[in-house]
């Protein structure tokens, strides 16, 4: 009687279709991940429409010059995946300032005295209605550059605040780029005497040291800009901030914008 063997997989096949596997679904998770991604900001960006639409309406009811809503991101990731549909927004406000950030909040403000719409992202500043300002001055002018940066600044300056652990306060320097980038350099004793037109705080004039600063004080921030729309004119004030055993005070620190 002749025994006859079934020949089965070899170790070498068996890896091999392991390997595949494996391969397959390298691919696919990171496919998967990037949809789900983009489903989440879909949902964001119609949260975002339907706020639009209850800020419009409660504005016409009421007829109150200003009107706001929150609403709070499903997204997991900073900034838009999904770029023709953040760009769909545009459609809605006149500006957004900022970014989005991974489980973070989103405004919309109708501003009445403007007729216009405003998004911006992350928790609410005093520098927020700069953003607004900012529209007073000529596409990419300093005095411009200078309102839209203020916002993430303030934002940027809450956030190293709080990393700290700092309970007294902190100022922050706000060294400003041509193309409305900024980088922050702490301070916890640090005056300037000058006031500063845009020309200089953007760092053009050689004889007085540019950018302006943004301070945390109290769980409040604010900055020394001061805009005056009667002469739409935009300058920072003379500063003193002073943060040590026995002090604790911020001079020519606007905490309200």
């Amino acid at each position: 009687m002749v025994r006859r063997f079934k020949k089965g997989f070899t170790l070498a096949e068996l890896l091999t279709v392991v390997a595949i596997i494996a391969v397959l679904v390298a691919i696919a998770i990171p496919v998967f991940s990037s949809q789900l991604e983009k489903s989440r900001e879909t949902v964001d960006l119609a949260n975002i429409r339907s706020a639009y639409a209850q800020v419009m309406a409660d504005a016409v009811s009421d007829g109150q010059d200003h009107k706001s809503a929150a609403i709070v991101l499903k997204q997991q990731k900073d900034g838009w995946q999904n770029a023709s549909g953040a760009a769909s927004l545009h459609g809605i406000a006149a500006r957004t300032v900022g970014a989005p950030r991974a489980n973070g909040k989103a405004y919309v403000e109708f501003i009445a005295s403007l007729s216009e719409v405003v998004i911006h992202y992350g928790v609410p500043v005093p520098g927020d209605q700069a953003a607004v300002d900012a529209l007073n001055f000529p596409e990419g002018s300093d005095a411009q550059i200078i309102l839209l940066s203020l916002p993430e600044a303030e934002r940027k300056a809450l956030e190293e605040y709080e990393k700290s652990g700092e309970t007294k306060v902190v100022g922050y320097l706000v060294n400003l780029n041509s193309d409305g980038s900024f980088s922050l350099t702490p301070r916890k004793d640090t005056q300037s005497f000058h006031e500063k037109s845009p020309w200089t705080i953007m760092g053009k004039n050689q004889h007085v040291p540019g950018g302006y600063i943004v301070a945390v004080m109290d769980g409040k921030v604010g900055s020394n800009l001061k805009y005056d729309p009667s002469s739409n004119t935009l300058k920072s004030t003379p500063y003193h901030i002073r943060n040590d055993k026995n002090n604790n005070y911020a001079e020519g620190i606007n905490f309200d914008y």
